[in-house]
């Protein structure tokens, strides 16, 4: 008989939540209702989208808000872990003001269900590659 984490059932974010739970990863429910949380300071939000909520969306923002003195060493930090990895995808945002934030992202489709061992592998996964990504652009720019 199969493992109950090894069956597949729709995702919901009532399935994220008891991963989280059970997991021990501190969490925050923001007002359109999407999941977030802190991994060394970084935000990640952790969105269901898609016609049936089936598609889940992994994204982080770095800790960190920059000059625009910086732009020419996350361009090229980004542009070499891209080219190495195959996620998360990297990307850095400019405000009006000139400020740059850094973002990654994953989206997994989980049309036909996702079992709980799936979604916990895929959820560490977004998490520790981001993580992975913001440390090498921390040392690009302390560097």
């Amino acid at each position: 008989m199969a493992d109950e984490k090894d069956l597949v059932r729709p995702l919901s974010k009532e399935r994220l939540k008891q991963l989280f739970d059970d997991n021990g990863f501190k969490y925050y429910q923001d007002n359109d209702g999407d999941l977030g949380g802190f991994w060394d300071f970084n935000t990640f939000h952790f969105i269901l989208v898609g016609e049936n909520q089936e598609l889940l969306h992994v994204m982080s923002r770095w800790r960190r808000v920059v000059s625009m003195k910086d732009l020419d060493i996350i361009r090229h930090t980004i542009k070499s872990f891209n080219a190495d990895k195959i996620f998360p995808t990297c990307f850095y945002r400019i405000s009006d003001e000139g400020l740059i934030t850094v973002h990654t992202q994953l989206t997994y489709d989980w049309e036909h269900g996702v079992s709980d061992s799936q979604l916990k592998l895929q959820l560490q996964c977004a998490v520790s590659t981001s993580r992975q990504f913001f440390e090498e652009l921390e040392a690009a720019l302390d560097a």
